[in-house]
């Protein structure tokens, strides 16, 4: 009888761990991050190695735009950045707004990349810091050291995701260059197909 409590024990926890990896990500959270880069809309050039900087964080941009939203009671300036559908969604959507908003409580962590399911990329780890430490001198030569170095020229950072009913939130940047490269906010949404689908895209800023 023992053996038995102990064997449904050993289960229970071995379902509940598998959920998560060692830092706390949930599976759900690698499916919206998988979304996002397999994302065909995309145009990877003919290169499909992309870099996947560790460190996992709400960047300065995404925070102020987010904090004036939530400060704003007449919503003037922040509604400037959504398109109709998202401010209406956002103003008659509690879980729609609480996804975007629960990203100021979102935590810094490192990502673990390899529960990415699409084959066709090569998804590589990078530091920030190591990334930082290409620019010291001259953007266009440190393009070319990652190049170089990594057969890459695409690099790609998220925030931890914030979930809500059916709607998730996330903060999205990608590097491609000098002169190449954007960070969003993005919220997506769970059809009944189950599978996460970006239904807005608050642009910050763009190079």
């Amino acid at each position: 009888m023992f053996q038995y409590i102990r064997t449904i024990l050993f289960l229970l926890v071995f379902l509940t761990i598998s959920k998560f990896d060692v830092y706390g990500q949930t599976y759900n959270e690698y499916e919206i991050y998988s979304t996002i880069i397999n994302d065909k809309e995309i145009n990877w050039t003919n290169k499909n190695t992309i870099l996947v900087i560790r460190n996992v964080k709400l960047n300065d941009d995404s925070r102020e735009f987010l904090e004036e939203l939530d400060s704003d009671p007449n919503m003037v300036l922040p509604f400037s950045y959504f398109d109709d559908e998202s401010q209406k969604k956002y103003l008659t959507d509690q879980n729609y707004q609480d996804a975007l908003l629960g990203l100021l409580k979102t935590s810094t962590q490192k990502i673990k990349i390899k529960p990415f399911v699409d084959s066709t990329f090569n998804l590589k780890p990078i530091n920030k810091r190591k990334f930082n430490s290409f620019f010291k001198r001259d953007i266009d030569k440190g393009w070319g050291q990652i190049d170089k170095k990594y057969q890459s020229n695409w690099v790609v950072e998220f925030s931890k995701v914030s979930f809500s009913g059916n709607y998730a939130a996330v903060y999205y940047g990608y590097h491609c260059g000098g002169l190449c490269g954007s960070g969003q906010l993005l919220v997506l949404e769970k059809k009944e197909s189950a599978k996460w689908v970006v239904i807005s895209k608050i642009n910050l800023w763009m190079s």
